[in-house]
């Protein structure tokens, strides 16, 4: 018995022994002297190669009961170029209008789309039956005959949907643009879109070819707003593509002449203005993008920046029109900054999509108070539109081998074009070691590709060894 209660009593020392040590060790690191000192931040000017933005080719592929050769010659010409991130492929169904797929044609299908995935290069798919302005002559002769095809080309595609960003259109119209053909009813609009929205995973972003089809499709006259945004309701998934664009006071017939205010008819379109003013809302949780065509006044340098900016255009043809595109590069930005006197092709291409750039970087401590220290970063985007797609945003400490990783919850989809927003990593100072010295870095990546791509910044200061930006030494004492 006598034994017992010596066991009891040791226990009993060593259990406040140990509590005190723990106490002094808590009051210890949350009285650590914390030091910070932020590295100057300065934009550059360089073209970032980032995933879901910038200029594309356009490769087109028609579907056949020959084997996968063709195929392959494709995928590789289309994974070669290193330059852009994103290709549009059209794949043309005009070979199987009054027939299903044949399992070649679908592996001609699924090889296009494992090459794209495993080279990580980023599609715009778009499914037709004419590339001749002869739609009418060369769909099938009834909508089941589309359908089946939607239904045959979903699982192949869902499979891949790394590979697939944007699928664009409705599989009808001359080149795809959902003018042209019989389909284009309320009702042959609606019954297609809804089968696509169906079969097709939600991760992959959807467009129509005018503001007025999105109107008619979701009954909407005005956009959703943010707190809807990315719900994978089909009215926040549905973006728009636009290949008249910059073309006229209409963008060829994209938007209206007549005024729509006061319409309760949401197939009206409206003035150029208020499509653009439509498209600012609308565009701020979906993608837009095409091509540029026909000079004219409305694509000269600086009126395109203002449209394009306004529409949050992320994406557009590098082939056409190349009387606009070479228009561009003979004009310069003359506004100070990094991109003063850069050619306008130059300055276009930088700002297509996102483009993040960490301006500035503090550590918020109370020493006599805060176990946690918060490193708080504010981060730019001068880009014409938003990203579409949530990054995975982290902290790196780094002293040798004693590094240290926080991730950082922050939604980057919803950080606008031309803003800035300061987000707040925390650091739990238990983690630190006294006496030392960390470099802290930052950086975004895209887990959806695979592997996971890091995110370029528009920061001079990037390092060597970490594709992050570096933001400053913290320094424990």
């Amino acid at each position: 018995m006598k034994i017992k209660k010596i066991f009891i009593f040791i226990s009993i020392i060593i259990t406040i022994a140990a509590a005190v040590l723990l106490a002094l060790f808590y009051v210890n690191q949350s009285h650590l002297k914390l030091t910070y000192s932020s590295q100057t931040q300065n934009e550059s000017s360089a073209l970032l190669p980032n995933p879901y933005i910038g200029f594309y080719h356009l490769y087109g592929f028609s579907l056949s009961d020959e084997s996968c050769s063709e195929a392959e010659k494709l995928a590789e010409k289309i994974t070669q170029n290193k330059t852009n991130s994103l290709a549009l492929l059209e794949i043309n169904l005009k070979n199987f209008r009054t027939k299903i797929l044949s399992e070649n044609a679908l592996s001609q299908l699924e090889t296009l789309l494992i090459r794209c995935e495993n080279s990580n290069k980023k599609l715009i798919l778009r499914f037709l039956y004419d590339w001749d302005g002869k739609a009418k002559t060369t769909e099938p002769d009834n909508l089941s005959q589309i359908i089946t095809h939607i239904e045959q080309v979903s699982p192949i595609i869902n499979n891949h949907k790394n590979a697939v960003y944007i699928m664009q259109g409705i599989f009808v119209g001359n080149c795809g643009e959902m003018n042209g053909t019989v389909y284009m009813s309320k009702d042959n609009m609606l019954t297609l879109i809804n089968n696509i929205d169906k079969n097709i995973d939600k991760d992959i972003f959807l467009a129509v070819r005018t503001p007025a089809h999105y109107r008619t499709i979701t009954d909407l006259l005005v956009p959703p707003d943010n707190t809807e945004a990315f719900s994978g309701e089909l009215r926040t998934r549905l973006g728009l593509f636009n290949d008249g664009m910059l073309g006229s006071d209409t963008d060829l017939g994209t938007y209206g002449t007549s005024s729509f205010k006061g319409t309760d008819k949401p197939s009206d379109k409206g003035t150029r203005s208020e499509e653009i003013e439509f498209q600012n809302k609308l565009c701020s949780f979906v993608p837009n993008g095409g091509e540029c065509v026909v000079d004219n006044q409305f694509n000269d340098f600086n009126n395109a920046v203002n449209d394009l900016k306004n529409m949050h255009i992320s994406y557009l043809n590098c082939d056409y029109d190349s009387a606009v595109l070479n228009k561009w590069r003979q004009d310069l930005f003359t506004e100070e900054g990094a991109f003063k006197n850069t050619n306008g092709y130059d300055y276009i291409a930088s700002h297509l999509g996102y483009r993040y750039f960490v301006s500035a970087s503090n550590l918020t401590y109370n020493r006599s108070k805060d176990t946690t220290a918060a490193l708080n970063i504010t981060i730019n985007n001068s880009g014409f539109a938003p990203a579409y797609k949530k990054f995975k945003s982290k902290l790196t400490l780094v002293n040798g081998t004693d590094n240290k990783e926080y991730n950082i919850d922050f939604d980057n989809r919803l950080l606008k074009s031309d803003s800035k927003v300061t987000i707040s990593a925390k650091i739990n100072t238990a983690d630190l070691t006294k006496g030392t010295t960390y470099k802290i870095y930052f950086e975004m990546e895209d887990n959806s590709s695979i592997p996971a791509v890091k995110i370029n910044f528009a920061n001079e200061q990037l390092s060597e060894n970490y594709s992050a930006i570096f933001l400053g030494e913290l320094n424990v004492k």
